[in-house]
């Protein structure tokens, strides 16, 4: 069965905008943002089902609620969900009839806003683009309902064989440290401890903390003792794994009753497959699609059920200091004025710890791990 939870499809699932940087160039990031409304959560369900290039849902279990992805309410917004799925798609995420597909809806969203493939990508993914929808055939308005439960995943693509990959010359990007099975997990603790990683793996430092902190996730996931030097090289706010644990099994008692009694097993499996993840950020994307799934919400968070970000990672003082001093240094100040804008950004020059503490939980979330 095709499986996407805690996937990164579009820009709605791109917590910190890592990938539309990564995307976008530079120079016309500006222009493409001011024609794009990310929606919230609330906003996209009154958007009418034809303006999405997917509507993925699971005949098997009809509890879980569809997933849109690949909107196409204006020019901007088809341009960028073209953009993301063409990534998205060269990585392998779908089975081939499903590419094709969701490449017919965006082709014909595409020529509804006035735009062509070729105007939207490049020429190689411009020509892929187009035999994707060739492939699928004349489009057809319903063929943007897809179910899951009648598709086989393809093979995992690299990037979830790795703990980290990063952009390297030419475009092209690199992996390194394998985590798929044991022996590749302990071969990577060993190749992330050694005093010559950042070298032997071409990471710089800050690279290499996030990998550390990929590679002790993994780890403890195949239930490999961590060393201490691995904990102190990975990044410093995150829970300890067996706090993360009881977190998550407390959400039980936030899920509605009538769901809690008739579907108790079912959901602590549902939790149990969703602690198989072994990086962070994605843990925290699963853990919020498993709460729109069981119905928690904002009413519960407000009743002390801890937000899925306050799951994974912790909010204690050594970490706001240290992040106080990340976005001081070089290209910091910039980042704090791009995602809370040039007023705030001023009283962060005046008061950085007291500005850094005033702002919510994912605000400092965006701007730690957004940053750099």
């Amino acid at each position: 069965m095709l499986k996407l939870a805690g996937t990164l499809l579009d820009v709605h699932d791109d917590i910190g905008l890592h990938l539309f940087r990564e995307l976008i160039p530079e120079g016309e990031r500006q222009k493409l943002a001011a024609g794009v409304e990310l929606f919230s959560p609330e906003e996209l369900q009154v958007v009418s089902d034809h303006r999405f290039g997917a509507i993925f849902h699971d005949s098997s279990d009809p509890a879980v609620p569809p997933r849109r992805s690949f909107l196409m309410q204006t020019p901007a917004h088809t341009k960028l969900s073209a953009l993301y799925f063409a990534k998205v798609a060269s990585d392998r995420v779908f089975p081939d009839p499903v590419r094709n597909a969701i490449a017919a809806q965006l082709s014909h969203g595409m020529e509804v806003h006035g735009t062509t493939p070729e105007e939207v990508l490049d020429g190689v993914k411009a020509a892929e683009f187009r035999e994707w929808a060739d492939q699928h055939g004349e489009w057809a308005p319903g063929d943007n309902f897809i179910d899951c439960s009648l598709f086989d995943a393809p093979e995992a693509p690299e990037v979830e064989k790795y703990a980290f990959s990063k952009l390297a010359s030419g475009g092209m990007r690199k992996f390194v440290l394998p985590v798929e099975t044991a022996d590749q997990v302990l071969a990577s603790v060993g190749a992330v401890l050694s005093k010559t990683a950042m070298d032997d793996l071409g990471l710089d430092a800050d690279e290499l903390r996030k990998a550390a902190s990929a590679v002790k996730y993994a780890a403890e996931a195949f239930e490999i003792e961590v060393p201490e030097a691995l904990v102190k090289m990975a990044s410093v706010d995150e829970r300890p794994r067996e706090d993360v644990v009881d977190l998550l099994s407390s959400r039980l008692a936030y899920v509605n009753a009538d769901k809690r009694e008739t579907r108790a097993s079912q959901i602590k499996t549902a939790m149990a497959k969703v602690l198989e993840e072994t990086k962070p950020a994605a843990l925290v994307a699963k853990i919020a699609l498993l709460d729109s799934a069981c119905g928690i919400g904002e009413k519960e968070y407000r009743k002390g059920c801890a937000r899925p970000f306050d799951v994974v990672f912790q909010d204690g003082r050594k970490v706001a200091d240290e992040s106080v001093a990340l976005l001081e240094s070089v290209g910091g100040m910039e980042h704090v004025k791009e995602i809370l804008g040039e007023k705030v950004a001023e009283e962060f020059k005046k008061a950085p710890k007291a500005t850094f503490e005033k702002q919510s939980k994912e605000l400092k979330h965006l701007l730690l791990h957004a940053h750099g």
